[in-house]
């Protein structure tokens, strides 16, 4: 098959986000099963005519790529969405329900989705979880997926094993969104620095252009600046070619997600970037991949509690050992994660049977 990627990111891919990380191994995907690829970030009517199979990602915006391909969808062309993300369960957490301009915001974001879904022929998530989430969310927009329409194509973080030589560092590696965010953890560090005067909090990323969420970063650098000045590190987000030097130092990360459905149905792949890197991960996560994390003893479960957090914090940091057997650990997460998730079949047989 020849298949038209629609990509909602640039496709020169600078600083990787998770939805840059997924399109790219996607495509490694259907590369590995035969297929040729095309990927692009803009669309027109004499790009889409040629190609048969179309794929692009679930969104709420209308003037999103995806949506332009449903309006220049071309009769006989088969169109691959992939629902990557519960991105309605996302985009509840920055509503509050009594506000009448969010209401109208959300009904023309359902709107947005149900005019992908009804264009689509089949459909890709990341993990078991988002294909029930998805059933069931289909059903209740009155869009019913049929089961064998959707496939389970998990994906990973495309760079080899790398050891890292931790030092005494504390990562947050991402960015400060509602449903992930790191106060707590600069809180908890906050307060016990002065008993580690050797171990330093590195941020990376935290603001990621474009999201709307600015202030919510203004108001968590305030919470920084209870740490002393030489404790403290913030950089930017990082290319590909320049995180393995942003990560070598890492002792370990923290991972505190807000508990909500959106982080049970999510594919948090940035864990996977830092496991494959050699680094243990101290999660809140309910999701699939802090599951597994925790399973294999490459992490522990952590708490939102700031009391609690920087308890568990101290004991991480008194106890390398601790830290460096968790790092042992890390190197099979990813390849116990695919094996899991990936048990549908090959996506390419169910294909051309459509």
């Amino acid at each position: 098959m020849n298949i038209l990627m629609c990509s909602p990111v640039s496709v020169t891919f600078g600083n990787k986000s998770g939805i840059h990380i997924r399109i790219e191994e996607i495509a490694k995907y259907f590369k590995k099963n035969g297929h040729s690829i095309k990927l692009v970030d803009t669309i027109n009517p004499n790009i889409i005519k040629n190609y048969k199979y179309i794929y692009c990602l679930i969104s709420t915006k209308s003037d999103s790529i995806s949506s332009k391909v449903v309006n220049l969808h071309a009769p006989n062309a088969l169109l691959i969405t992939d629902l990557y993300t519960p991105i309605l369960l996302e985009k509840d957490l920055t509503y509050f329900s009594h506000n009448p301009l969010d209401y109208i915001t959300r009904k023309k974001q359902v709107y947005a989705i149900k005019k992908i879904l009804i264009a689509t022929t089949y459909f890709i998530v990341a993990n078991k979880r988002q294909k029930a989430y998805w059933l069931k969310t289909s059903k209740n927009l009155s869009l019913p997926i049929i089961p064998k329409n959707i496939s389970v194509i998990p994906t990973g973080y495309p760079e080899t094993i790398v050891k890292s030589k931790p030092q005494n560092t504390v990562l947050w590696f991402g960015g400060v969104y509602p449903w992930l965010n790191p106060a707590p953890l600069a809180e908890a560090f906050s307060q016990i620095a002065h008993n580690f005067p050797n171990w330093k909090l590195k941020i990376i990323g935290a603001y990621y252009p474009g999201t709307g969420y600015k202030s919510l970063y203004e108001e968590f650098k305030r919470k920084l600046q209870n740490i002393p000045k030489n404790q403290i590190e913030i950089i930017p987000w990082q290319k590909p070619q320049s995180l393995k030097m942003s990560l070598h130092d890492v002792s370990f990360s923290v991972h505190l997600p807000q508990r909500t459905k959106e982080d049970y149905y999510a594919h948090r792949v940035r864990l996977l970037t830092l496991t494959n890197f050699g680094i243990p991960i101290a999660t809140s996560g309910q999701d699939i991949i802090s599951k597994i994390i925790v399973n294999s003893k490459a992490g522990w479960n952590i708490s939102n509690n700031t009391l609690s957090l920087k308890k568990q914090l101290a004991v991480l940091m008194k106890d390398k050992s601790k830290v460096l057997k968790a790092s042992n650990n890390t190197q099979h997460v990813q390849e116990r994660l695919i094996k899991q998730q990936l048990s549908d079949k090959i996506f390419s047989e169910n294909i051309y049977s459509l």
